[in-house]
This record gives C-alpha cells, sequence and structure tokens, in this order.
C-alpha cells in the first residue's frame, strides 16, 4: 500500500513497523526521493499532542532520574485469542515500545543513551471496576 501511494504521488506516513525487513523500508525511502514525497516512519505514541508540551515543560530542567510506568488495557492485550496464531491474531503485549517512544521525543538524548533496562508486570488480578 505504501508503494502505491508512492507512486501516485502521495506523502506517506508509516506506523511501527514501518516494513518487515531494512531493506523494504530502504526500497520505499528510494521510492519516495524519486518521487518527490515524504515518507514519514513513526510511532503512534510520540505524535500525542501532549508529548510536544511535556517535551517543551521539560527543556532547560536538570533531570536527575527517570522512572516511566507504563499502563496500558493489558487483560485485553494478553488475552489468549490475541497471542494465539491460530485464531489469525498475533498481537503482541507492545507497552513497552509505545513508553520508550515518548521517551525518545522528550528526554535529552543524553539521557536517553543510559536507559538501564525494563521489565513487564503483569497484574494478577484487575479491580472490580475495570473488569
Amino acid at each position: 500500500m505504501a508503494r502505491e501511494a508512492i507512486a501516485a504521488g502521495l506523502h506517506v506516513m508509516l506506523e511501527k513497523p514501518p516494513g518487515a525487513t531494512v531493506a523494504e523500508v530502504e526500497d520505499l525511502r528510494e521510492r519516495a526521493a524519486r518521487a518527490g514525497v515524504t515518507l514519514f516512519a513513526t510511532w503512534h505514541s510520540r505524535e500525542a499532542a501532549s508529548v510536544d508540551a511535556a517535551r517543551d515543560w521539560l527543556a532547560g530542567r536538570r533531570i536527575a532520574s527517570v522512572h516511566i510506568e507504563w499502563r496500558e488495557g493489558y487483560p485485553r492485550l494478553a488475552s489468549r485469542a490475541a497471542l494465539d496464531p491460530r485464531a489469525g491474531r498475533v498481537r503482541r503485549v507492545r507497552s513497552g515500545i509505545n513508553a520508550l517512544s515518548i521517551a525518545t521525543r522528550i528526554l535529552p538524548e543524553a539521557l536517553v543513551r543510559h536507559f538501564r533496562g525494563a521489565r513487564i508486570f503483569r497484574p494478577t488480578a484487575m479491580p472490580r471496576s475495570r473488569r
């Protein structure tokens, strides 16, 4: 679809992942350059309206440490059907990449280079009000 849009002279924004292989993305980049259109690969989370406001608010501040706790609808994402390739739906829990996409947009690059790790917290039960 991206190749067709580029061939039609349209600008293209691709969500993660922008392609199955690096070669596939390089091909799209070259096609876009030849067609004179923009090829923009991004993470949707970093395009949220509040992300630039957070980056601006942090600009010039001394940041001693960062702790990110990202909460996404885990029970929905982790259901057996969502993870079962036989069901035709292989949606993996991807919360970490959304948090990372925002962090790499709002934090100074020097700080991002010092990330030490991450862990996935899997709740054992949802509060009754959210079931």
